[in-house]
């Protein structure tokens, strides 16, 4: 349907000014409906414009071909200035059935751009709006805003941009936001776009997160993988794990927490073994090795795939400590060792390290 029409307000009948009708109309030009009578063409129409116009079927009249905007007056003197009227019909003698409409709505989409819903008489602002698809909550109206600069966004609109998928396309790897933890600032770059996997995609609804972030630095204090010399249990089991992600999850200010998303994150099981993974849910983690560093030989492989535009060499990853360049622990076990964890080194390298000593974390999270 080309249009839809509002409001029928009456229907009146005017004569054609020419003999016959008019077999073409032209939205340029004015056309004269009805005859002169008293009082000087008091009901006398002007046609101002014409939309939607097409080829009258010969012998068929001008029924439903026309919308049109008239101006003039009825024999009662009623006024038509800036209203809409459809051609309904030719009656015997020569005039148009016309019928007035208050406006009508086109076909054609129009983003809107404020939406509001009656609550208690009161018009509200609608912020959101959603759809049941195949039973899963669609938002279908947003009224979302952002800044290039992702600094100036607050985590509620990056969360919002991220499951939109649109991330990519307005941020950069590398872009910083300023973060706090237990009250001191830290910055947290963009590492990733559609990098990892939701443990709830249905929820998400999508299979990727939009963006990965990881601390730029290092935090202000050190901290062992383990409480024992031992990599058995693996990332899973480990005190850094356990206890000391979840105690820096809840010293982050509290609108991030409120955005992170849990993600899926694949490591060796440790202990020694050689091969083997295992999955675990996480809302902050430390990055594997193979997220870090490109050469896979080392590793055991699959541990995540390489934040490659991130991390595309050893400068890339050097990481400070209140100023100074030091190792960071990654959460992959050394495969040959029953003690010892994959690390950055200061200088950008890899090597392995036991898991009581104490070393520079870097945490990432998804939104």
């Amino acid at each position: 349907m080309a249009k839809t029409y509002v409001g029928v307000a009456d229907r009146f009948f005017t004569k054609l000014e020419t003999s016959g009708l008019v077999s073409s109309m032209k939205s340029t030009e004015t056309y004269y409906f009805g005859t002169s009578v008293s009082n000087n063409d008091d009901n006398t129409y002007h046609l101002t414009y014409c939309v939607d116009h097409t080829t009258q079927a010969s012998g068929t009249g001008a029924v439903g071909l026309y919308v049109i905007n008239l101006s003039g007056r009825t024999e009662s003197g009623a006024v038509y200035s800036t209203a809409y009227f459809k051609v309904t019909g030719v009656s015997d003698d020569g005039y148009l059935i016309c019928d007035k409409y208050s406006s009508f709505v086109t076909e054609v989409a129009h983003k809107v751009k404020k939406m509001y819903v009656g609550v208690d008489g009161v018009a509200k602002k609608v912020k959101k709006a959603y759809m049941g698809v195949d039973g899963v909550a669609r938002k279908i109206y947003s009224t979302l805003e952002w800044d290039p600069i992702l600094e100036n966004n607050s985590w509620e609109v990056i969360s919002e941009v991220s499951k939109e998928g649109l991330a990519s396309t307005i941020w950069n790897i590398g872009d910083q936001k300023t973060i706090y933890v237990n009250g001191v600032a830290y910055l947290v770059d963009i590492i990733g776009f559609d990098h990892d996997t939701p443990t709830d995609t249905t929820t998400y609804g999508r299979g990727k997160v939009g963006i990965t972030f990881q601390l730029h630095d290092l935090l202000e204090t050190t901290y062992p993988m383990n409480n024992t010399n031992t990599t058995v249990g693996g990332w899973k089991d480990s005190y850094m794990r356990t206890n000391t992600m979840p105690t820096l999850l809840g010293q982050l200010n509290s609108d991030l927490q409120k955005v992170i998303v849990p993600v899926d994150k694949k490591t060796g099981e440790g202990g020694g073994a050689t091969s083997g993974l295992i999955t675990t849910s996480d809302s902050l983690f430390l990055l594997s090795a193979t997220e870090v560093i490109d050469d896979v030989s080392y590793w055991i492989s699959d541990q995540g795939s390489h934040y490659e535009h991130y991390y595309p060499n050893a400068d890339s990853r050097i990481k400070l400590l209140n100023g100074t360049a030091s190792a960071w622990f990654t959460r992959s076990p050394y495969p040959k060792s029953t003690t010892m964890f994959a690390l950055v080194t200061k200088n950008g390298g890899y090597t392995h390290e036991d898991a009581k000593y104490k070393n520079g974390v870097s945490f990432g999270f998804c939104v």
